[in-house]
């Protein structure tokens, strides 16, 4: 069986960033569970009959005029492809990603997947995270 790799990549504050061997993923939502502790992504993916690995990695906060911006890219690795669509909720804890600190209090998250080839669009959702006094 013929094995496609895919190499997802982010423009992002003039650097290009690229995940090797990564598959398609699109980000369909995004929030903050009941808890204000955990973020919730609804993704929906193309390819991959076998195990799934999904990651987020964050990519730094910067301020824009006065908002607080944050970016992140989910990953998501399949070694066995094949064409299925498959759709899934995943759970990211603030505190692992920093995301939990008082400093990044209120600030926007844009979260972002790979290049949607059937919108032919960069997929990505905006959320915001909570505001700590």
């Amino acid at each position: 069986m013929k094995k496609t790799i895919f190499v997802a990549c982010l423009m992002w504050v003039g650097q290009v960033m690229c995940a090797a061997n990564a598959a398609e993923v699109e980000i369909i939502s995004a929030q903050l569970d009941g808890t204000k502790k955990n973020i919730l992504v609804n993704v929906s993916y193309y390819t991959g009959c076998g195990e799934h690995e999904f990651s987020l990695e964050t990519k730094g906060c910067f301020r824009i005029k006065e908002q607080l911006e944050c970016h992140a890219v989910v990953i998501h690795k399949s070694e066995n492809m094949c064409e299925m669509d498959g759709s899934q909720t995943l759970s990211f804890p603030l505190s692992r990603y920093g995301y939990h600190k008082t400093e990044l209090s209120g600030a926007k998250l844009t979260i972002f997947g790979t290049w949607d080839h059937r919108k032919q669009a960069l997929s990505s959702v905006s959320m915001y995270l909570p505001t700590y006094r």
